[in-house]
C-alpha cells in the first residue's frame, strides 16, 4: 500500500515519474531522450539514481546489522526504521514546498522518495522468500496469473494476490490525496510504514534482532 501511494505521489506530484517502478522510469528515460524532453530525462534519471542508492544503502545496512535469519529478522525492522526517517524527510520537504514542488525541491523529493523505495526493496529480500517483493511487482503479477491459468495454486498465491490488491488500493488512496488534499498525501504511506514497524516489533521483538 505504501508503494502504491508513493508511486501515485511521484506520478501526479513529482513530474510524472515513479518512485518504485524502475522499468517504467527506464522507459520514460528513453522516451525523454527520443522526444528530446530534457526535464523528463532528468526526473526519470534522478529516480533511477535514488532507487539504486537506496538498494545499496538498504543492502549494506542489513549486512552490517546481521543477526539470525528467522521468520522476520530484526534487521528488516531496523532498515524499515531508516526508511521511515527518509520518508519523514520527504514529507517535510513536500510540506515546505506547499505540496507543489518544482525545480530543485522537486528533484530532491524525487531522489528521497525513490531512495526510500530502494531501501524497502532491498530490505524485503532479507526475508528470504523466493519471489517476494513489495515494489517491483510485474513478476508477481505474471506468476500469479500463470498459476491461475494452469489451475494450480501455490502456497504464496493468496499472499501475492493480496500484495497486488494492496498496491492498487495504495495508489488509489495516494491519488485521491494528491488530488483532493495534497498536503496530506505523504501521511498515508508514512502511517502504513509506521504500522508495519510497530506490528513487526510487537510480534517478533528483540528475539529476532
Amino acid at each position: 500500500m505504501a508503494t502504491g501511494a508513493m508511486d501515485a505521489i511521484g506520478f501526479l506530484g513529482l513530474g510524472g515519474v515513479f518512485t518504485s517502478v524502475m522499468t517504467g522510469n527506464m522507459v520514460l528515460l528513453g522516451l525523454g531522450v527520443g522526444d528530446r524532453r530534457g526535464g523528463l530525462v532528468l526526473r526519470a534519471g534522478l529516480a533511477l539514481v535514488g532507487y539504486i542508492v537506496g538498494v545499496v544503502a538498504g543492502s549494506q545496512l542489513a549486512r552490517r546489522i546481521g543477526g539470525s535469519p528467522g521468520v522476520w529478522p530484526g534487521r528488516v525492522t531496523v532498515v524499515l526504521l531508516f526508511e521511515l526517517v527518509v520518508m519523514l524527510g520527504f514529507a517535510t520537504g513536500w510540506e515546505l514546498a506547499g505540496a507543489r514542488p518544482g525545480g530543485a525541491p522537486q528533484a530532491l523529493l524525487i531522489v528521497a522518495a525513490s531512495l526510500a523505495m530502494g531501501m524497502q526493496s532491498a530490505d524485503i529480500r532479507e526475508l528470504g522468500v523466493q519471489g517476494l517483493s513489495t515494489t517491483y511487482l510485474t513478476g508477481t503479477l505474471t506468476a500469479t496469473v500463470s498459476d491461475l491459468a494452469r489451475g494450480r495454486r501455490s502456497a504464496g498465491t493468496g499472499r501475492d494476490v493480496g500484495i497486488l490488491l494492496a498496491l492498487v488500493l495504495g495508489a488509489a488512496v495516494g491519488g485521491v490525496l494528491v488530488t483532493e488534499v495534497p498536503r496530506a498525501a505523504p501521511a498515508f504511506p508514512l502511517a502504513v510504514l509506521t504500522a508495519v514497524i510497530v506490528v513487526a516489533a510487537a510480534t517478533f521483538g528483540k528475539r529476532e534482532i
